[in-house]
This record gives structure tokens, sequence and C-alpha cells, in this order.
């Protein structure tokens, strides 16, 4: 009797230790504005892409634009219309990273990914975003 309760409490115990350390997040949307010649893009979609992917799963849905492409273009520049103070010495530069009606980040340096997904956990717990990227990333206007 005592080894069949022990079991019980054990799969119980287990099961909800597995519960609680998942994390879920709503559903948000971004975009990711490349071209094909940057280095600095395929870094971004070499590691921070998966490490986005891994930590919001399914939550996180991932457009992209190749600013090659006119009609991307048009949808960048419609974009950097609408961020507060935007140094617009830096449009059309790439990579751009963009969390709809949020922020948008230029640029990618190697391990940012981790600051960016701490930004973004910030933006959807509607808290204020972290200091560290701050020099290349700009909010939405109101």
């Amino acid at each position: 009797m005592f080894k069949k309760g022990f079991l019980l409490f054990l799969v119980v115990m287990i099961a909800g230790c597995s519960l609680t350390s998942k994390k879920t997040y709503p559903d948000f949307n971004v975009k990711f504005f490349y071209r094909d010649s940057c280095g600095y893009c395929e870094a971004f979609k070499e590691y921070a892409i998966p490490a986005l992917e891994k930590e919001f799963k399914e939550a996180i849905h991932i457009e992209y634009y190749n600013m090659d492409d006119e009609d991307a273009m048009m949808i960048y520049n419609d974009i950097c219309d609408r961020l507060y103070f935007f140094d617009e010495s830096y449009r059309e530069d790439a990579p751009l990273f963009v969390m709809e009606d949020e922020f948008a980040l230029l640029g990618y340096a190697s391990g940012e990914e981790k600051e960016l997904i701490r930004d973004i956990k910030r933006a959807l717990n509607n808290e204020e975003l972290g200091d560290r990227l701050s020099a290349y990333r700009w909010e939405f206007t109101l």
C-alpha cells in the first residue's frame, strides 16, 4: 500500500513540476527585414531567430521581408515613419526586427538575442524596455 501511495505521489509531483515550469506567452507578430548581402542579417537568422522560436514557441509569428523587394521597402518605410524619434540616417539599414506596435531594433551583434528576448517579455507584460539595446531601438508613437 505504501509503495502504491508513494508512486502515485511521485507521478503527481513530476506532472505538477512539468506543468508549472512550462511558460506560455500570448501570440504576437514580428517582422524581420533583411538583405541577402547582409552578414548581420544572416547572423540574426542563424542565432537570434532560433533563440526566439525556442523561447516563444508557437506564440511568435515571424514575417520575413527581403529589402531588395520594392513592396517590402514600402512596409519598412511605413514602419520607420511610425517610430518615435527614429534617426533618419539609419533608414534602409538592415537587419530591422519589429515587434508590432511595440518597438523596432536595428542591427545585430552576437549574444544580443538574450536581451531581445528580455525586451519582448517586457513588452508582452507592458513593462518598460531595458537599456542595453536602447541605442538602436525605437518605440512606436502613440
